[in-house]
């Protein structure tokens, strides 16, 4: 299998500012078919410590953090309050302008990521925030509300915002995953939001051009006389490089688009979206 340090080396190759012990376990089993046990693992975490002064090892999310990661994101342990809606969509989501009266913003490219800010006293919705932070439950209360109410599952993701006494506080990324007796469950996938940079939105990769550049892939494949094709998030990364950076979700969400019943997915994390997913593309079905 080779020297440790190459495996390590060749691992943090893959990630972008933090790689958590999770990451650490799936790299090893899709790699070497290796379910790292705990004692390997612990041998592994002490010598990123001890070798690679550039990572932070962070004890509560059981990472490890690249030195200039805080400023990057915005933690819900940071604890964090904000005066108002517009403070936040301008200084974590880069907005210039914000909507007066609004408490849901789209804030992606891509159409299922948005930000929510909910009150707890709100007269027309039940908002509540349970399971020690790892749940949040939206429910209409008037009947207007209730009668225009969607029950279909649209499995979107929410930077949500609750505001409390203080103000605004961060309580993380929760994906929508059930509906039931008109209520909507959102489930917890994140506890951080990257902080946006006005000059970086119009580089980041959004859905439409990496699903293009795809099928341009399956196109010159099919040309060429191949019966499949494998992309990975890494076959991406080496056409679009940086632009890539935290956009893991949005680069295998792309990748799915192209897929066909025939296709099968080669590997995907317990989370469904890492730097490691990776889509083998049946051609013969498609000529």
């Amino acid at each position: 299998m080779g020297s440790l340090k190459l495996h390590i080396e060749n691992m943090l190759s893959l990630y972008d500012d933090i790689i958590s012990l999770e990451d650490i376990k799936e790299y090893y089993a899709k790699t070497f078919y290796v379910e790292l046990k705990s004692k390997q693992l612990e041998i592994i975490k002490e010598y990123i410590c001890t070798r690679y002064k550039k990572f932070n090892y962070n004890i509560t999310h059981k990472s490890f953090e690249t030195n200039d990661i805080n400023g990057n994101y915005l933690f819900v342990s940071d604890n964090k309050y904000f005066s108002s809606i517009e403070e936040i969509m301008k200084k974590i989501f880069a907005f210039t302008k914000v909507p007066i009266r609004r408490g849901y913003f789209k804030v992606s490219t891509d159409s299922e990521y948005y930000a929510w800010f909910p009150q707890f006293d709100n007269g027309e919705w039940e908002n509540l925030l349970l399971d020690n932070g790892k749940t949040w439950t939206e429910k209409p209360l008037s009947k207007n509300k209730i009668d225009n109410f969607n029950n279909e599952l649209v499995n979107e993701y929410r930077y949500i915002f609750a505001h409390e006494k203080e103000g605004y506080r961060f309580t993380g990324l929760f994906r929508e995953t059930s509906i039931a007796n008109n209520t909507r469950i959102y489930t917890l996938v994140d506890d951080k939001v990257l902080i946006e940079k006005t000059e970086d939105i119009d580089k980041t990769v959004n859905t439409k051009e990496v699903a293009e550049y795809v099928e341009m892939l399956i196109s010159n494949a099919i040309k060429e006389g191949k019966k499949s094709l494998r992309v990975s998030f890494r076959t991406i990364a080496e056409h679009f490089g940086k632009r890539v950076k935290n956009r893991a979700p949005i680069v295998c969400g792309a990748i799915r688009k192209n897929m066909i019943s025939e296709d099968s997915v080669i590997y995907k994390s317990p989370k469904g979206n890492s730097s490691l997913f990776e889509v083998e593309f049946n051609l013969e079905y498609r000529k």
